[in-house]
């Protein structure tokens, strides 16, 4: 019932832009429902990504990107790994996780996105509503381990 009346909402009280809705929806199949509310509020409320981490994914051993304000580009030559980046990017987002992504000789793989919250009322009451901590900066870190587990955390909650 608490899924049927989550979907009501989304669909066609808070947001009933068609495109908005159907990128939830992906969303929401890939990994769970609550987890895809939080992802869903990211993309709506235009939430500043500040930095990302990856670690153990594909070929990468550990990267950490800091993003400043504005437009940031990521560019380099054929073969620089911009895809991979790119898909552990996804992964954070939503999409789905396979354990094929793990780096050969590690147990698991994470990424982690920092987020810029300040000030925000709507993530801030979402997430209190959640009983997830509240501060500045919101952490989003998806596990993915090499027993087939995918674990996602929000403010390490």
């Amino acid at each position: 019932m608490e899924k049927l009346f989550v979907e009501f909402l989304i669909k066609k009280i808070i947001y009933p832009d068609k495109i908005i809705y159907q990128f939830f929806q992906k969303v929401r199949n890939a990994i769970s429902l609550r987890f895809g509310i939080f992802i869903w509020w990211i993309i709506y409320n235009q939430i500043m990504l500040k930095s990302f981490e990856v670690k153990d994914y594909a070929l990468i051993e550990h990267i950490s990107v800091e993003f400043g304000s504005g437009l940031n580009i990521i560019t380099g030559e054929t073969g620089a790994g911009k895809s991979i980046l790119s898909d552990a990017m996804s992964l954070l987002l939503g999409e789905r996780a396979s354990t094929e992504v793990v780096r050969k000789g590690a147990q698991k793989s994470f990424v982690e996105g920092i987020f810029n919250v300040k000030g925000n009322k709507k993530v801030k009451s979402l997430l209190e509503e959640n009983d997830v901590d509240f501060s500045d900066e919101m952490i989003i870190r998806r596990e993915i381990s090499l027993k087939g587990s995918n674990r996602c955390f929000i403010n390490d909650t």
